[in-house]
């Protein structure tokens, strides 16, 4: 009876976490999982959670050593393979993210994906991309149909001129055929709807102009739907009013085709340059 009472607590207690990550509030969260994993060091369900947070605030040294012994776990499995993405082991990381997705993580699914459209592989990426759960494909069709266009457009190229005349929504349409003209736009319409803020003396043209040429011949500082280019660049604007000194410029994989810039936050970026586990530099100066 008393063990009993005590789940009901404990249920209890990690359904106020799970709240507190909905309602933003990480850090409370993560020091309330610290608690639990203080006294229940093998509840996976309370590990799996707190390894998300670590990866999403960018401390992957802490994701590694926590991870490597529950890999038989679907989540912890697919958040250790995310950091080996990002440092540049990407054999093992496939290897994770396969395990994961056969045990039962979707997303697991897209990322392995992702890393054979990067690899040009995109055969065997068409026979992943089919056992996509159509319930998953329509809750994230924009995702999904980006992927699809990156494939299609490769191994069915004479449907290329029937997609073009497609209504579709920028990022596919900017994988289809793309269209440099209309970045600008794109750009400024984020200063409207976004997070992320130019300062306001910023010239849009010249921020174009000068990260195409950054860009030119460097490699991504790391790739999901897109490759990104993680840019210093003093005061270049704000991230939910707060001051940042970086660039996110996103281009579609494989190119230095410019989809996307805008002002990201440096927190997690400075904690995932000093990370041991990064063997690439993932910041561009």
């Amino acid at each position: 009876m008393k063990s009993s009472i005590n789940d009901v607590k404990r249920g209890k207690h990690f359904n106020s976490i799970l709240k507190l990550i909905e309602m933003g509030n990480t850090e409370l969260a993560k020091k309330e999982l610290r608690k639990v994993l203080n006294y229940y060091y093998y509840n996976e369900a309370a590990l799996s959670v707190y390894v998300r947070l670590l990866f999403m605030d960018g401390e992957f040294d802490k994701v590694k050593e926590l991870s490597e012994e529950y890999l038989d776990n679907r989540e912890i499995a697919y958040y250790y393979a995310l950091v080996l993405k990002y440092s540049g082991d990407i054999e093992k990381s496939k290897e994770l993210f396969k395990y994961s997705y056969n045990e039962g993580k979707v997303r697991a699914l897209i990322q392995y994906i992702v890393i054979l459209i990067k690899e040009e592989k995109y055969e065997e990426a068409y026979k992943q991309f089919i056992k996509i759960p159509e319930k998953y494909a329509l809750e994230n069709e924009l995702e999904v149909n980006i992927l699809r266009r990156y494939i299609y457009k490769n191994i069915y190229p004479e449907l290329n001129d029937v997609m073009k005349s497609e209504n579709l929504r920028y990022f596919s349409s900017q994988i289809v055929e793309y269209d440099d003209s209309i970045l600008e736009d794109k750009i400024e319409r984020n200063q409207i709807l976004g997070r992320s803020k130019f300062n306001g003396e910023i010239d849009i043209k010249n921020i174009i102009s000068y990260v195409k040429e950054k860009i030119e011949n460097t490699e991504p500082s790391y790739y999901d739907l897109f490759d990104r280019y993680i840019i210093v660049y003093p005061k270049i604007g704000t991230v939910d009013k707060k001051n940042t000194d970086y660039l996110m410029v996103i281009t579609n994989l494989n190119t230095k085709e410019i989809v996307n810039i805008y002002p990201c936050s440096g927190v997690y970026i400075n904690n995932v340059e000093k990370s041991d586990v990064m063997t690439k530099k993932y910041i561009i100066e």
